[in-house]
């Protein structure tokens, strides 16, 4: 994290242009998240960490909240896409019904640390029996 809570991983989200205004300046995203009175970092953040769908329809209520630049009601689908691209979004790491078929249900539900503590448990009980 940068300063004030600035994460750097979304500079290329925030300085994206979005549009030019009708004095034909360019637009950012960050600048207009700051003319919706919205915070910039903190609005990247909840988009990277929503699911795809939820975060296209926030970022879509945003863009269509913003109307400095008149392209964007025409262009809005495709100008989404490509600013969610942008962000540093984490996978979703799921799991297949066929790994959860081979697995007994206890194995995919419990922590690691909780097999190693299992362990060191026993074989703590093991060696007080041996004396």
């Amino acid at each position: 994290m940068d300063q004030m809570g600035q994460n750097p991983a979304f500079e290329r989200f925030l300085r994206a242009k979005v549009g030019e205004d009708a004095n034909g300046t360019d637009v950012s995203v960050i600048s207009m998240l700051a003319r919706l009175e919205v915070d910039p970092w903190a609005e990247a953040s909840d988009l990277a960490a929503m699911p795809d769908a939820p975060a296209r329809k926030r970022l879509g209520f945003l863009l269509s909240r913003f109307k400095d630049v008149p392209t964007l009601s025409h262009e809005q689908g495709k100008i989404v896409s490509k600013l969610l691209d942008l962000l540093p979004r984490k996978m979703k790491i799921t799991s297949s019904p066929e790994l959860e078929r081979k697995l007994p249900v206890f194995m995919i539900s419990v922590p690691l640390y909780w097999y190693i503590i299992a362990f060191l448990l026993l074989r703590w009980v093991y060696q007080l029996a041996q004396g």
